[in-house]
């Protein structure tokens, strides 16, 4: 198969009966809060495959040895549907270097088409999933899904076991800046990897099979100042053919911003009225709509994440199912949707 053909689609849904595999191929997890998300997914009456290294822990935050989560990646690969347990920092040791390490995946993935979901530092497997053609569900990891809503578990059995893809409506946690209506293939993603993932050799924007079609993107962030979040977002569009690629923007959660580096200039320019500046200022034609479902917990982690999570104003998470073509509207009169025109399933 030619790299400027598309994959064909994955050949089914997971069904009752089907078997999704996982393991932790960054940071270690917690094993009661997988067991949690394990048990919710049984009760679809679809079944989790553990890795069998699944709960290793190396150092502060590893889960394993680098050399071994990067075998339970290819474990994960080998089968129809893969769910990552969890995210983390320690996802880069999966592709770096990428001739001896990323190369290898890219050339398995494109040949099992292996349907995957995840989040976080995981986005950059998801780049590169979109690069050879393949869909990837950017949403809760496993070991994170109790987390979530019961409105966030009924989508992602959706997307499993259903339609593939959850369309996001007007009451949604939307607010809209810049009007208009855009229809491209959905990429979506941690806004610091999605940024890296630019000048790596699994350059999403460069995706061969897109045959110069618009992209919508969806960034959202964890632990970022307010000057390097602008910072790689502009760098989105310095790419080459950002501005002629790049077709609607949708911002997610901004959780755990840091303010307190600059925080005289934080406070004077927000990130979110920057962004705003940015577009209306130099793309105002590009539909642009900021979404406050989408992406890392605002609660974090440590001892108190469960009474933080209780004075969340969102514990929902709609999943992104990248690869899709979609229609992006940012509407005065009908608000703000975001509807799938396929699924990823034959």
């Amino acid at each position: 198969m030619s790299l400027h053909e598309r994959p064909p689609k994955r050949i089914e849904k997971v069904g009752i009966g089907g078997v999704i595999q996982t393991a932790a191929v960054s940071d270690s997890i917690d094993p009661r809060e997988l067991q949690e998300g394990i048990e919710i997914v049984e009760s679809w009456a679809a079944h989790i495959r553990k890795g069998v290294w699944i709960y290793e822990k190396d150092h502060d935050f590893g889960a394993g040895k680098p050399k071994l989560r990067y075998n339970e990646l290819l474990w994960m690969l080998s089968k129809p549907w893969a769910w990552a347990a969890g995210g983390g920092y320690a996802a880069s040791d999966l592709v770096l270097p990428f001739e001896t390490k990323g190369k290898k995946v890219m050339e398995l993935w494109r040949e099992t088409r292996t349907i995957m979901a995840g989040y976080s530092d995981i986005t950059g497997l998801a780049a590169m999933a979109f690069f050879v053609g393949l869909p990837f569900f950017m949403a809760s990891n496993l070991g994170s899904l109790s987390e979530w809503d019961k409105h966030t578990q009924k989508m992602m059995k959706e997307v499993w076991m259903g339609r593939g893809a959850v369309d996001i409506p007007p009451e949604a946690r939307w607010k809209a800046e810049n009007f208009g209506r855009v229809t491209g293939k959905l990429f979506s993603g941690n806004l610091s990897v999605v940024s890296e993932a630019l000048a790596s050799n699994y350059d999403w924007m460069n995706a061969p099979w897109l045959n110069g079609e618009k992209i919508v993107l969806g960034l959202e962030e964890l632990q970022m100042t307010e000057v390097d979040a602008m910072r790689k977002y502009s760098n989105l569009f310095g790419h080459p053919r950002g501005p002629e690629r790049i077709g609607g923007v949708i911002i997610g959660r901004r959780s755990e911003l840091n303010t307190r580096d600059y925080p005289q200039y934080s406070k004077a320019n927000p990130l979110e009225e920057r962004i705003v500046e940015f577009m209306k200022s130099n793309y105002p034609r590009i539909p642009l709509a900021f979404f406050g479902d989408m992406g890392h917990a605002t609660w974090g982690w440590g001892k108190l994440w469960r009474l933080k999570r209780m004075r969340a104003e969102s514990k929902t998470f709609y999943p992104f199912t990248n690869g899709m073509d979609v229609m992006f509207e940012v509407s005065s009169e009908n608000g703000c949707s975001l509807k799938y025109n396929e699924t990823p399933w034959r």
